[in-house]
């Protein structure tokens, strides 16, 4: 979660200091000031002057009437589709990121330039979610209440399991309310539907597509190193420590997983199997690299995980061998797909994001306004 994105008035003819127009006025009167030392002295070039003069004069103040009917609200962080269109304010934008945090753990840096980015990328996300949003109601994708109440349901019994009441309880201090949540669920499936019709025409790929890719990716096409991980969640970061003290001393791993919080693995010994790192990462990028950054048999954690911690122990370490053209074949092919339809999907944003007119404020102004927003 544009343009030519320079805001109406801004640019040579603003005062920096002071955000409003330099003195196009002040320059224009200057410069006549200068010609009317030199005046024609017929009585007809004096008033043909004097009319230019009040012509330029009216044309700049029209100008600058304009620039204040056209500027972005004080309390706007972006507008999408021209000076009718959606304004975003800085508390909504806030109120984003507050959600963006609570569902996908997505936290603003701590240092200044990092936050100066986040909050520019995180404008310019929102921008193409409103303008997703606009294109869905403009080819009639609607999706219905029940379809996303279903969707959250399965969102709830995924990610957080210690159920609903936990979920909302966590919101709530998170500043994000169910109704929030539900409107993010929506988005992401009018988007999954929008990208669909997007992406219609895109040609598959053939056989030839993927041997000649095969052919050039060899030395990257590899099976991940895979780490078998058993792993206890706890609801607090005490337990949690606690727990991981006592494995490290000896304590049998299935029976502290009886405890876990996690109903799939509980009953197995908080066995997740064989996982590679990016499939851990898809529950967890800091559990995925504290696993994968420690020794076979080593125990790691507590760490944070999806309101709850988790404490886990690296079983097993497997590593990875060069894959067949057979083997590849599958996995490549799909991922030739997502490189085709991503590149038509990117490509269809940034036409958008040229054509809509999207403006931003000026401490919101993404570095490349016009491209499609990198995956975080």
């Amino acid at each position: 979660m544009t343009e030519t994105l320079t805001r109406p008035g801004a640019g040579p003819d603003r005062d920096p200091a002071e955000g409003r127009p330099r003195g196009r006025l002040r320059r224009l009167v200057a410069r006549r000031r200068v010609a009317l030392l030199d005046a024609p002295r017929t009585r007809r070039g004096r008033i043909v002057t004097a009319v230019v003069l009040v012509l330029v004069l009216l044309a700049s103040a029209g100008q600058l009437a304009w620039s204040t009917v056209t500027a972005l609200p004080a309390d706007a962080a972006l507008r999408v589709g021209g000076l009718r269109g959606e304004v975003v304010t800085t508390q909504s934008l806030d109120a984003r990121v507050r959600l963006y945090g609570a569902l996908y753990g997505i936290a603003a840096p701590t240092d200044p330039a990092g936050q100066d980015r986040f909050r520019r990328d995180t404008a310019k996300a929102v921008a193409v979610s409103e303008l997703v949003t606009r294109e869905a109601a403009a080819r009639g994708i609607v999706v219905a209440d029940k379809a996303v109440s279903d969707q959250l349901d399965q969102l709830v019994a995924r990610s957080f399991p210690a159920g609903r009441d936990d979920f909302l309880a966590k919101l709530s201090a998170a500043g994000v309310s169910e109704q929030d949540v539900l409107g993010e669920v929506r988005r992401q499936m009018v988007t999954s539907q929008l990208y669909d019709r997007i992406t219609r025409g895109v040609p598959p790929v053939t056989d030839d597509d993927v041997a000649r890719a095969y052919d050039q990716r060899r030395a990257t096409l590899t099976t991940p190193e895979q780490r078998h991980v058993r792993a206890v969640v706890l609801g607090s970061q005490q337990d949690a420590a606690a727990t991981l003290d006592r494995l490290r001393g000896g304590a049998d791993v299935t029976a502290e997983a009886a405890r876990s919080l996690d109903q799939s693995t509980r009953g197995t010994g908080g066995d997740l199997g064989l996982v590679g790192h990016d499939q851990l990462a898809t529950l967890d990028q800091g559990l995925a690299d504290a696993v994968f950054g420690a020794a076979p048999n080593a125990y790691v954690g507590p760490l944070p995980l999806q309101q709850a911690f988790v404490v886990a122990q690296v079983a097993e370490v497997r590593p990875g061998t060069p894959l067949t053209l057979d083997q590849a074949r599958d996995e490549l092919r799909a991922q030739l797909g997502v490189e085709r339809t991503g590149a038509v999907w990117n490509g269809w944003i940034a036409d958008r994001l040229r054509a809509e007119g999207v403006e931003y404020a000026e401490s919101y102004q993404p570095a490349d306004p016009s491209s499609a927003p990198a995956p975080r």
